[in-house]
């Protein structure tokens, strides 16, 4: 009963917007070639749509002329979609899809002829092998940077003057969290009744534009809790050295859920992405929209 109300009502459509559809042209084994979807009536009919088809039946392109839009699709010899591309007014415009084997690949975002949005990369299995961001014809790594970098990462290594030393949760814990204004720090110490709060700063950080590298500006930090006493060198105190500013630290992505800090080029940090329902529950506690301001009496 709710297709039958369905069909009625769509034919009720068509019919008081007066539009009709005409196969136009067929190929000799009888199949149709063109289909023309008209609106109006008399002087005022026009072309709505045209619609062309393989000799197979697929559909090969979509003309909407008023709109001044096309969309083309391209096939396999084995009759698998290989491409679908949107025009507009005769450029790229809007998406443009690769697939193999039937199965999307890469997918990309146009505007007028420019590049512009995301380009997308999948691997066999559907997910997400790559992924970069065109803006009007420009790629937009610093934009990428800060979708990628958003969320809870833990440190896995540090890396000093060529040899490498290795966090271990039996001991402390270390992470970072990141969004586009701010990069965070937390470490822990494990002793005897669990988990404790060792280290907190909160560091004001932006994504310079027009780098050739992936960078991160350190603008200034505070400290909400540790970080006492003097540096390695026995003269700064740690206090100077994390909260100061005019720090820029470049970022390289191992893979897709791991990424180097490098400081400088004797010291860096290995951190790896953590997925939601591995956060752990002394960290979550913390991490809500009021961290920054968090009130350690309460802790």
């Amino acid at each position: 009963m709710k297709n039958l109300i369905t069909i009625l009502c769509l034919c009720s459509f068509l019919f008081s917007e007066n539009i009709r559809q005409e196969i136009v042209s067929r190929y000799n084994n009888g199949n149709k070639k063109m289909v023309v979807t008209y609106k109006g009536e008399g002087i005022d009919e026009k072309i709505i749509e045209r619609v062309t088809f393989s000799n197979t039946d697929q559909i090969l392109m979509i003309e909407k002329p008023i709109e001044r839009l096309i969309t083309e699709y391209n096939y396999d010899n084995k009759g698998l979609l290989e491409k679908e591309t949107n025009y507009y007014r005769g450029n790229k415009h809007g998406k443009t899809k690769y697939f193999y084997k039937g199965k999307l690949f890469e997918e990309q975002n146009w505007y007028n002829g420019l590049e512009h949005g995301e380009w997308i990369s999948y691997d066999h299995n559907g997910k997400i092998s790559d992924c970069f961001e065109y803006v009007y014809g420009s790629r937009n790594e610093q934009q990428l940077l800060i979708k990628f970098l958003e969320g809870i990462w833990k440190r896995k290594k540090i890396s000093f003057d060529g040899t490498d030393f290795i966090d271990y949760d039996s001991l402390f814990t270390v992470y970072q969290k990141f969004d586009k204004t701010n990069m965070i720090f937390y470490s822990f110490f494990n002793d005897t009744i669990g988990y404790t709060l060792q280290h907190h700063l909160v560091s004001d950080i932006n994504y310079p534009l027009d780098c050739e590298q992936l960078f991160i500006d350190k603008t200034g930090g505070i400290i909400h809790r540790g970080f006492e006493g003097l540096s390695w060198d026995g003269k700064t105190t740690w206090k100077e050295i994390v909260e100061r500013g005019n720090q820029k630290f470049k970022i390289r992505r191992i893979g897709d859920y791991s990424i180097e800090i490098i400081f400088d080029k004797y010291s860096s940090e290995t951190y790896e992405r953590l997925l939601d329902e591995e956060i752990p529950i002394y960290l979550y506690n913390l991490i809500d929209d009021s961290d920054i301001d968090f009130e350690w009496d309460d802790w």
